[in-house]
């Protein structure tokens, strides 16, 4: 009977693996591999900003969920919808990426949108098949098979992109989640249950629980602020990395490796920090690092060298990894756990907002000002957010935050 078990439980956790591998591919595809490519082929910072602003569907989840939530059929729905996201990623390839801005629009919002449905199906699906004393495993596994799609989509993938080119890269990461829908749809688990409805709350009743907080236009300014700066960053990064001259290798393995592994280790130093330091302090301490790390790049970009990318982009990477540990702490601690899921989908989308908005406006002023002056500009970006800590309510006993 033991043994019974173990495989059971070995199984599972094998699927959870695998469904947030396929999560995480495409989301690489759209966040490191595009920009860089498009700015090799001497696209303008400014279109590769508004280019990025068009990832809002990943801010939207909150939208569709309740339909797929009530849909039932997790798993059907699941390699469905892998299914397209792969489909789509094989049209991008006839589409291309440097033949008109309108179909470079639609190419991006197309995979954006696919993933961010299939996104919310593998949420929803790996959720009905784990038992609760399986969550605390599969929700760190969840983290290490997402980064290391990353890892591969975002890195080793593009390291080759000069043998490939986009067609090559869509057709192989199409081909990825056609072949995941297909085993998934013949050998995926079973929900534990039949998803009921009744007796649970409206979608309107919980949203006016969240406008009806004590504060709720605080934490509304302070989630939308918190992280600006490094929002405003991130999507100039990889355009710089280019106009710098580091090759498509280097770039491959610089995301792929230095940034994603520093990244991990400054949420996981990141989070034990929240524990000892407690939520509002570990706020300010770490939300500084993660502000003063943006300076590394404003130094690299008057004199870039390959060494001195390397260095600011580990360093950012980690004091950036220290911020979003306590800043999702401290989502997960305003949440109410009646309806924890919709706060949470509600407070993340604001966090996407603010994601969109300096995507949308960061190659303008990247032009304008040039890299130097445009990286010290986000280290003051962030620092309306820290100054709203002292408002914030006070604290409260938080849910238990594992697998950041």
């Amino acid at each position: 009977m033991m043994g019974r078990v173990r495989i059971r439980f070995s199984s599972i956790m094998l699927w959870v693996c695998f469904l947030y591998f396929l999560q995480g591919w495409p989301f690489g595809l759209v966040n490191d591999v595009i920009p860089v490519l498009l700015r090799r082929s001497g696209t303008s910072l400014r279109v590769i900003g508004w280019m990025t602003a068009l990832t809002l569907p990943w801010s939207l989840k909150w939208i569709w969920a309740p339909f797929l939530d009530r849909a039932g059929r997790r798993r059907l729905w699941t390699s469905r919808l892998l299914f397209l996201c792969g489909i789509g990623l094989f049209l991008s390839a006839w589409s291309g990426l440097h033949r008109t801005i309108f179909l470079l629009a639609i190419t991006i919002a197309g995979i954006t949108f696919l993933s961010a449905l299939q996104d919310t199906a593998i949420d929803g699906y790996s959720i009905s098949f784990l038992k609760p004393e399986e969550l605390g495993m599969a929700n760190g596994l969840r983290v290490m098979a997402f980064r290391l799609a990353l890892v591969c989509s975002g890195g080793v993938l593009l390291s080759q992109a000069g043998v490939l080119g986009w067609k090559g890269i869509a057709y192989l990461s199409g081909g990825l989640l056609i072949t995941g829908s297909l085993i998934l749809e013949h050998s995926g688990p079973h929900p534990l249950d039949v998803n009921s409805h009744e007796g649970r709350p409206s979608f309107s009743e919980t949203f006016l629980s969240f406008v009806r907080k004590d504060s709720v236009f605080i934490y509304i300014f302070f989630v939308f602020l918190y992280k600006l700066g490094d929002l405003s960053l991130a999507p100039m990064i990889r355009p710089f990395w280019v106009d710098a001259g580091l090759s498509l290798r280097h770039i491959g393995w610089l995301q792929g490796g230095v940034v994603v592994m520093t990244g991990t280790l400054g949420a996981i130093l990141g989070g034990w920090i929240t524990g000892q330091l407690g939520i509002h302090r570990a706020l300010l301490w770490l939300g500084l690092a993660q502000a003063i790390s943006n300076l590394g790049y404003t130094l690299v970009a008057a004199r870039p060298s390959t060494t001195l990318i390397f260095e600011a982009a580990g360093i950012e990477a980690f004091c950036g990894g220290l911020g979003t540990a306590v800043f999702l702490a401290f989502l997960m601690s305003i949440c109410d756990r009646e309806f924890a899921a919709t706060h949470y989908a509600l407070l993340t989308t604001l966090y996407g907002l603010g994601r969109v908005a300096a995507a949308a406006l960061s190659g303008g002023l990247a032009e304008h000002l040039g890299y130097p002056l445009y990286f010290a500009l986000t280290f003051f970006l962030a620092l309306p957010g820290l100054m709203l800590i002292p408002y914030l309510p006070s604290e409260r006993p938080t849910h238990t935050l594992s697998g950041i």
